[in-house]
């Protein structure tokens, strides 16, 4: 504040989140491109291919491949890590789950909800990283 930097509790936690979220996805990425072997690259060259196409083409489909699960958890996990913002009075479900049980009087049915909540959107992404999993794999043989 005494620097004029005034932002809301929505505004602080995308902040907070996104710099924290975009130093593991780049480390779980990172990893993805060095699990792909050199002879990859050597292949792709020996074949003609330009160093654009080579990345954009043989490296990192297969390194995406690679790292899908690491994201898909990295995901849900940044999704559970949500609910620490309701700390900070950003309106979320376990922000939702707390008034409702100020209300209710209901505290462990709120946050029973809360829970489930939880559980049904990590299961769609990780369904939904299972999904692309084997789009790829079907795309490139492997199954």
């Amino acid at each position: 504040p005494q620097y004029a930097l005034r932002l809301t509790t929505i505004q602080a936690a995308i902040i907070g989140f996104s710099i924290i979220a975009s130093a593991f996805m780049a480390e779980i990425y990172r990893s993805g491109l060095l699990s792909i072997p050199d002879g990859q690259r050597e292949a792709a060259h020996a074949l003609g291919m330009s160093s654009i196409t080579t990345v954009a083409h043989v490296i990192t489909p297969q390194a995406f491949r690679v790292a899908l699960p690491a994201i898909a958890t990295y995901g849900i996990g940044l999704l559970k890590d949500s609910a620490l913002a309701s700390t900070i009075g950003v309106r979320e479900i376990t922000y939702y789950a707390q008034q409702s049980a100020k209300q209710t009087h209901e505290g462990l049915l709120s946050f029973v909800v809360a829970g489930a909540l939880y559980i049904i959107i990590s299961l769609v992404v990780a369904l939904i990283a299972r999904r692309v999993d084997l789009t790829l794999r079907r795309k490139i043989g492997v199954l």
